[in-house]
This record gives structure tokens, C-alpha cells and sequence, in this order.
């Protein structure tokens, strides 16, 4: 009846799987309620991670409730076999979400030290791990077929090994599949190695990261690290011309834009109020740039939205303050007043 260890990563399914399941129906109800918060934040577009089990409280979502969001939705690598049968019966919901892409996990994380890196963790003898996917070949064999077929891949990829490791994976998709558009997205990328930062303009890789996360990385990083110069620093993929796009990966930090930003440009936390690699600080337009243009192209959207300009959709924000003059400690803080969502007001404080 006492804890007597700790349970990470994929051990977690035991968990998950041994507490009762709530009802599609159930779940659609608190989907629609988390997209009003969202809606109160500014939020009208999310790219989702979307378990194949979670589909029903998509269309139960959409027939119920008619929320008002934008969903891009990207399916596990594992489902892509069923992709066609999983889309069908929300096609009809082709104004509410999309289906594009495939994520796969590359590698773990930091913090249990399953985060693949090129040198070892301190006072230890492992370097991380990559995953079962990568590591039985599935991960390669799969993301060619997704890649042959035109659609869109998104990998979880931390330590500096991993991200290298999937930079050399989409040079392999260019001599295979030959060179395109395919807006490939490295997920997170917090340790990116000085070798691979010019790689992701060359190969037009988008970098999706989470400034937020540098609350409990900063610290995390210094523990477990003997080199911490590369943590969060995908300014330098921006300073070579590269793409990057902010998140939050909610629910593993709060979902609000203005605490994201709030990290991005002050990289302050905690344990470090001055600052932390304050050189990688990002300015609040490049900022702005990330949550709208940059993840509007991310989804294959850059001609309908992400742009305040003739002929897109409405989609904008009124805020309580103007974030580009105040100071950087009251941006965390900022309010919406209104939300407008294809010109409609859909949240007003």
C-alpha cells in the first residue's frame, strides 16, 4: 500500500490502462469545455496528437457541441496502415479538422534520462535511448511509406543524438522519395547539436518547440548534463534563416500563448531569475511570427490564415495590453479581451 518507486515513460500504459474509461461521450464534453478556455486565451487553431481511440469523441464533438476550433490532427506512425478507415467517418467535418500527418517518437526524455544524447549523462554510463519503433526498424520502414504517399511526419526527438539522427532520416526521405515540400517537423527540440542548426533551413525542417518547458528543463538540464549550451536553443535555427513554431504540448505545460512567449523572450525561471543562456532569448515579433504565420505553413495553411491581410480569414485577438511595450515580466500576464474566429466574436472577457 506505499509507493516504493517511481513509473516513466511506456511503463505508464499499465497505469492508463488499469483506471476506467470515460465515455466518448463524456470526454467529448470536457474536450469542448478545455476548447472554450482555449477560445478565452486567444486559441482558434491546434495541431493534436490524436490516439485512434479518441476519434468517436471527435465526431461526438462536432455533432454535439460544433466547437469553434481548428483542429489539424496527426495520428500515431502505428495507425497509418488504418489511416483511411479512421478519417472516414469525420470527413464530413472537413471545415473543423484535418487530417495530415504522423508522429513517432524518436527518443524519451530529460528528465528520465531516456533523452538520447551523443555523451553520456553525468555519473553515468548511458547516453539515452532510442525507441522500440527506431530501434526494430518500424520507424524507418513506416515513415518512408507516409513520406511516398505525401503526407506530413512529426517526430518527438530531445537529446542532440536524436535530432541529428532524424535530420540524416529526411536527407535519406530526399534520395528515396526525392526532394519536396514536405514541411518535416522535429518536435521539441531542446538540445540541438551546432552542427545540425544550419540543417534545418537546408532541409526545410520545421523545429516545433515549447519555450514553457524551460521552467523545469533549466534545472533539470544542469543536474543531469555536462554540457548545457545547446538546452532550448533554437534561436540559432532562426538566426539561420530556419522555421520554428511555438506550442505548449499541453497538457505538460499550460496551455496559455503569453506564458509560452514570457519564457521565449525573458528565459527566466525559477531556480534561474536572472535568466538562463539569456543569448537565446527570442524578441517578441519572431515571437509572434512562431504562434501564427510559421504554425498556420506548419499545417499547410499559410494561404487562409496566420496573416492579418486581404482575402484571409478573420482570425484575430484584442488584447488587455500591448505586449511590445510592456515590460517582459507583465507579458506572462496579458489578458485577451476578444476572440474572433473567421470574423465571428466567439469570446469576450
Amino acid at each position: 500500500g506505499e509507493m516504493t518507486g517511481e513509473i516513466k515513460e511506456r511503463a505508464m500504459d499499465f497505469v492508463y490502462n488499469a483506471i476506467p474509461k470515460a465515455s466518448s461521450d463524456k470526454v467529448a464534453g470536457f474536450v469542448n469545455d478545455e476548447i472554450k478556455f482555449m477560445n478565452s486565451l486567444g486559441i482558434t487553431y491546434i495541431t493534436d496528437i490524436t490516439l485512434p481511440e479518441d476519434l468517436e469523441a471527435y465526431k461526438i464533438l462536432f455533432e454535439k457541441y460544433s466547437p469553434e476550433v481548428f483542429i489539424n490532427s496527426v495520428l500515431p506512425f502505428e495507425s497509418y496502415k488504418e489511416f483511411f478507415r479512421l478519417k472516414f467517418p469525420l470527413e464530413k467535418f472537413a471545415d473543423k479538422i484535418r487530417f495530415g500527418g504522423f508522429k513517432a517518437f524518436y527518443d524519451g526524455s530529460l528528465s528520465s534520462e531516456t533523452a538520447y544524447f551523443r555523451d553520456n549523462y553525468k555519473n553515468s554510463e548511458s547516453c539515452g535511448s532510442k525507441t522500440e519503433l527506431v530501434k526494430s526498424g518500424d520507424f524507418e520502414r513506416i515513415g518512408k511509406q507516409i513520406d511516398k504517399n505525401g503526407y506530413q511526419i512529426l517526430v518527438h526527438a530531445i537529446g542532440d543524438e536524436a535530432i541529428k539522427e532524424t535530420l540524416d532520416f529526411v536527407e535519406e526521405l530526399n534520395t528515396v522519395n526525392g526532394n519536396r515540400d514536405r514541411r518535416f517537423r522535429i518536435e521539441h527540440c531542446q538540445h540541438i547539436s551546432e552542427n545540425d542548426v544550419k540543417r534545418f533551413s537546408e532541409l526545410n525542417v520545421i523545429a516545433s518547440v515549447q519555450p514553457a518547458h524551460l521552467e523545469v528543463d533549466a534545472t533539470t538540464a544542469t543536474a543531469k548534463l555536462n554540457d548545457t549550451s545547446t538546452l532550448h536553443s533554437y534561436k540559432k535555427v532562426l538566426d539561420e534563416k530556419g522555421k520554428i513554431i511555438f506550442g505548449t504540448d499541453f497538457p505538460v505545460a499550460s496551455e496559455n500563448p503569453f506564458e509560452n512567449i514570457y519564457y521565449a523572450v525573458s528565459r527566466k525561471t525559477s531556480a534561474y531569475p536572472d535568466g538562463f543562456n539569456t543569448s537565446l532569448a527570442i524578441d517578441i515579433a519572431d515571437c509572434l511570427k512562431a504562434y501564427t504565420e510559421n504554425n498556420a505553413y506548419a499545417a499547410y495553411m499559410e494561404n487562409k490564415t496566420g496573416k492579418l491581410a486581404v482575402g484571409y480569414q478573420a482570425d484575430f485577438i484584442i488584447l488587455n495590453n500591448d505586449i511590445f511595450k510592456a515590460k517582459i515580466n507583465e507579458i506572462k500576464d496579458t489578458k485577451v479581451e476578444k476572440t474572433f474566429y473567421k470574423g465571428k466574436l466567439i469570446y469576450e472577457r
